[in-house]
């Protein structure tokens, strides 16, 4: 009787666990299924920053403005155009390297290395380009000789003229500034009349003042 009554209880009990058991689990079964219900958040992948790595760091933005380029300053080339040196002037003996040319007063055939320019009387003898005096001297078959720097191995050279008082070594002179006027004081081309006798000098040597002059027709 005892052994029957002991059966019974333990199958109350083990009911009774199983019950709770059950129970249990239908509560966490009830919890997971209202939890999954929520809404979740979802993540835009469009709305994410496009410089943002995978490790987290921004990276900076890249300049594609390839116009910065064009911008940039480019180098200006300086274009050297030389005015008639003689206000009014004629050419009337012009630059040879190849060939002679009779010189009057010597009464011989000569190379003229220069153009010379004839002009009223009195007539201005100005600076064909912007530059610094660089020499002025005379002498007594040569005559007066005035020589303008332009920078970057050019000069330019006035021979046969009569210089203004205020010419000086290292003065600064702008294109068509007066330098004097014309005269004889060329003892080796006296005979051509007040005329002026101009050079060009490019590193050196000596050129046609063509290569930066224009006469025009007169």
């Amino acid at each position: 009787m005892n052994e029957k009554t002991t059966t019974k209880k333990q199958r109350v009990i083990y009911y009774s666990i199983l019950a709770v058991l059950l129970v249990a689990i239908g509560v966490v079964t009830a919890i997971a299924i209202s939890q999954s219900n929520k809404p979740g958040i979802s993540i835009d992948s469009s709305t994410s920053d496009s410089n943002d790595d995978s490790t987290g760091n921004v990276t900076p933005p890249v300049n594609d403005d390839s116009s910065s380029t064009d911008n940039e300053d480019k180098p200006v080339v300086q274009v050297i155009s030389f005015i008639t040196p003689v206000q009014n002037g004629v050419l009337f003996k012009e630059f040879t390297d190849n060939t002679v040319v009779f010189n009057s007063t010597l009464g011989v055939y000569t190379g003229h290395m220069g153009m010379d320019f004839k002009g009223p009387e009195n007539a201005k003898v100005v600076a064909v380009y912007k530059g610094t005096v660089k020499e002025i001297t005379t002498s007594y078959l040569e005559g007066t000789t005035v020589k303008i720097d332009h920078g970057n191995g050019l000069i330019t050279v006035y021979n046969s003229i009569e210089p203004i008082e205020t010419l000086k070594i290292g003065l600064s002179v702008e294109q068509g500034e007066v330098l004097g006027t014309i005269s004889t004081n060329n003892k080796q081309e006296y005979k051509d009349g007040p005329h002026l006798h101009f050079e060009v000098i490019e590193n050196g040597v000596k050129i046609s003042p063509l290569k930066y002059l224009t006469i025009e027709e007169k």
